[in-house]
């Protein structure tokens, strides 16, 4: 363990050199037994794309609490540590709940509120609002087709497919629950299956199952499409407007204006940014991302102009041109689904067989992992090298 947190070091110290002055924060959190973490990506433009590299994967200072005020002095702290402050975090990208609207509030920086998490919220609104008793049965249904005997028999009739359970935090769960039921449903019947035959779906409930499906397919493509990580905001923006009209009436979620939004104007002013429409900035926007404006002088070219002294003199006391434009803002995200993807890494390296590991040694090696590009084999030799000559 040794090397693995002097190489964690290392690449600490190569990212506090590689980050500009201003950053944007992604954050979530994630639990694991006992112990609550927090995982926090710098992002930042470089050569015109979206540059993100991960700073820390920590348990709260004070895990007593997951209050606001508690993840404002770690997230200070970790930027402390990366010899950036409060006042260089342009933005901070993460789930729409109160206590990260808490967040920004007390940070005094917009709140990028994660579309995909928007965008679930308002599917499985829909789907609870219209479909409940359907899907509620259908679920019941797969879970009693997982068990050994059921899906034994469901290989003795010729069905190679398993059924799917449903994860309620996830509404394209429940799309691969209907999708797989659809696959496996001709090998299904009251003949076959007696003891399901009151879980087994009548034909209008299979009509309003193939109603919901081809709605639901056009939201997973959605769902898809917001995993992209190099999606734009103003793209976002579009797919979640078409959500909309896909599903009308759950605009609570999926609308600009929409009350769960807490940085709307800031997100409208950065849209029509990425959309080159800058000219119809209102006030309140422009003020809103003054940090991403530039000035351009423009010079008048007079070389070719003969005039004689007095207007000479005159002309030389006319100012410069001036142009206010904005810097290229396509870096920044619409998803916090890059701290999703830590944690799905997470699972798979936290099995039962290192649940002893310290919450030190796992952000370690998630930290080494993800930012392998950072360093190489070379680096850990340097390393070891100068460890040996001390």
């Amino acid at each position: 363990m040794k090397y693995l947190h002097l190489l964690d070091n290392a690449v600490a110290e190569k990212i506090k050199s590689m980050l500009p002055q201003k950053i944007g924060l992604v954050f979530d959190g994630w639990s694991s037994g006992t112990t609550h973490y927090v995982a926090l990506y710098a992002v930042f433009p470089k050569d015109g794309c979206r540059q993100q590299v991960l700073l820390a994967m920590q348990p709260l200072f004070d895990e007593t609490n997951q209050t606001a005020a508690n993840h404002v002095e770690y997230i200070t702290g970790v930027v402390q540590h990366y010899n950036r402050n409060v006042d260089d975090i342009l933005f901070l990208c993460g789930d729409n709940c109160n206590t990260n609207k808490r967040i920004a509030l007390d940070m005094h920086v917009p709140l990028i509120g994660c579309h995909s998490h928007l965008f679930n919220l308002a599917v499985e609104s829909y789907l609870d609002t219209n479909f409940k008793d359907v899907v509620a049965k259908i679920e019941k249904l797969s879970g009693k087709l997982r068990n050994r005997k059921a899906a034994g028999k469901l290989r003795a009739y010729g069905c190679k497919l398993e059924a799917i359970s449903r994860n309620t935090t996830r509404w394209s769960s429940a799309f691969m629950m209907l999708k797989r039921y659809r696959e496996i449903k001709a090998f299904m019947n009251a003949a076959r299956f007696p003891e399901l035959v009151e879980l087994i779906p009548t034909p209008t409930e299979e009509t309003i199952v193939d109603g919901m499906f081809a709605t639901m397919e056009k939201l997973q493509s959605i769902t898809i499409a917001l995993q992209n990580n190099e999606l734009k905001l103003s793209d976002a923006r579009v797919l979640l407007d078409a959500a909309s009209a896909l599903i009308p009436g759950h605009e609570d979620y999926l609308a600009l204006d929409a009350d769960i939004i807490q940085s709307a104007t800031y997100i409208s002013a950065v849209v029509k940014i990425q959309n080159e429409e800058a000219a119809l900035l209102t006030l309140e926007e422009e003020n809103l991302v003054t940090n991403f404006r530039i000035q351009r002088v423009v010079a008048e070219d007079n070389a070719d102009t003969c005039v004689d002294f007095a207007t000479e003199l005159l002309m030389a006391r006319k100012k410069p041109k001036i142009t206010s434009e904005y810097t290229n803002l396509d870096w920044i995200p619409p998803t916090s689904n890059v701290v999703e993807r830590l944690f799905s890494l997470a699972r798979l390296t936290f099995t039962d067989y290192r649940k002893a590991t310290l919450p030190e040694n796992l952000e370690s090696t998630l930290f080494l992992k993800i930012n392998a590009d950072l360093w190489d084999i070379q680096t850990l030799a340097s390393l070891m090298t100068s460890d040996k000559e001390q």
